[in-house]
């Protein structure tokens, strides 16, 4: 009697099959491999093993021999005994034990009980339809040009050409060891301009009154007179570009030499001077005194300094300040609300003034009329 088929049924729904009183048959997951030595690419499948230990029934294969050969349970598990009977005995006649689809029993020279799977069936239902693929070895074998190295070509320019670059070559040498060559060569060139002659502007008549009456100011606080002339060069334009723009020419103005004399003239008399010169003109152009307005925003200065108030309380709620405001005039105070400190809070002045001494005369008498937490502030 031969269960070997009945095994291999088993093995494709369960991860063990048990030889009662024989040995079991373990099915154990293994992913997809490459075998080197075949090169082979092997998918995922179930990796058969023996395990002598597992002797013990648990029902799985009777039940199975039971239903396969229509049989009952204790005729199932007779055809069992018998079949590990002829196992056994066909191991120890030192015969190999060929189960078909599983794999090969055998007893090595030292009587341990070895197996080797059957590597034709896969067992896992997952990889159906998968085989194993083979791949042969790529050869990459070192291809030999038998055709010679092409000799390269040199090119060799003719005698004429030499004879050309040579002088260039030779000029480029001189320019670079002698550079006063290239500025010569710079100048030269600058001097092409088309527009060499100079524009003479001639200064309005007011503008040669405004220098003559400069010169004899400072001619009589001991200062050699500027040298005043009636008409000043323009330089020539050097940009073609901006000749033909119609814009006005910029005139430049010689700066004025002026020599002090030392212990009689200083720095702030030339500059008191200049101050001067600068205001009449200013007020000839445009009617406005430079030094009127200047007096006039110090003067404005001064009337907005800073006053001394006696701070007769501070309040955080607006309408406690007005009440509080209300009862001091009542009582014949000059009070005020002159805004907020740096908290927010609404201050009541109960007298103001520019003198730091009449403000302390004042919070002296307002402390002696019950007001003893008053103060004094400036803002």
């Amino acid at each position: 009697m031969k269960l070997d088929q009945y095994i291999s049924e088993l093995l494709f729904e369960h991860e063990c099959v048990i030889i009662p009183g024989f040995g079991g048959i373990v099915a154990n997951y293994r992913p997809s491999f490459l075998n080197p030595a075949h090169h082979t690419f092997s998918p995922p499948s179930k990796r058969l093993a023996f395990n002598a230990s597992l002797r013990t029934n648990d029902g799985l294969l009777a039940s199975h021999v039971s239903k396969r050969l229509s049989v009952n349970y204790n005729e199932a598990n007779s055809y069992i005994s018998t079949f590990v009977s002829d196992c056994t005995k066909s191991l120890q006649d030192g015969q190999k034990l060929v189960l078909d689809k599983v794999g090969v029993l055998y007893l090595d020279a030292e009587k341990n009980l070895q197996f080797m799977p059957d590597a034709s069936v896969n067992y896992l239902k997952a990889s159906f339809g998968l085989t194993s693929l083979h791949s042969p070895a790529i050869r990459r074998d070192e291809t030999i040009s038998s055709e010679p190295e092409k000799k390269r070509k040199i090119v060799k320019l003719p005698k004429w050409r030499v004879m050309e670059v040579i002088p260039v070559a030779a000029m480029l040498a001189y320019l670079i060891i002698n550079p006063s060559v290239v500025n010569t060569l710079n100048s030269q060139l600058a001097s092409l301009n088309p527009f060499p002659k100079a524009i003479v502007v001639k200064l309005p008549q007011k503008e040669i009154d405004r220098k003559k009456d400069t010169n004899a100011y400072l001619n009589e606080n001991s200062v050699i007179a500027l040298e005043s002339e009636s008409s000043v060069v323009v330089d020539t334009v050097t940009s073609t570009q901006n000749a033909f723009e119609e814009t006005a020419p910029v005139v430049k103005e010689e700066a004025p030499v002026i020599n002090l004399k030392p212990n009689h003239v200083t720095a702030e008399d030339v500059a008191a001077a200049k101050q001067k010169e600068d205001n009449e003109v200013n007020v000839k152009e445009t009617g406005i005194d430079k030094t009127a307005v200047k007096n006039e925003v110090v003067s404005n200065q001064v009337s907005r300094s800073k006053k001394y108030y006696v701070i007769g309380g501070c309040f955080s709620v607006e309408e406690n300040a007005t009440k509080f405001l209300s009862e001091s005039i009542a009582a014949g105070f000059s009070a005020e609300i002159i805004g907020k400190n740096p908290k927010g809070m609404t201050m009541v002045a109960l007298f103001s003034s520019e003198n730091a001494a009449e403000a302390e005369k004042q919070l002296v008498s307002i402390k002696e009329k019950n007001a003893g937490g008053a103060w004094i502030t400036r803002r």
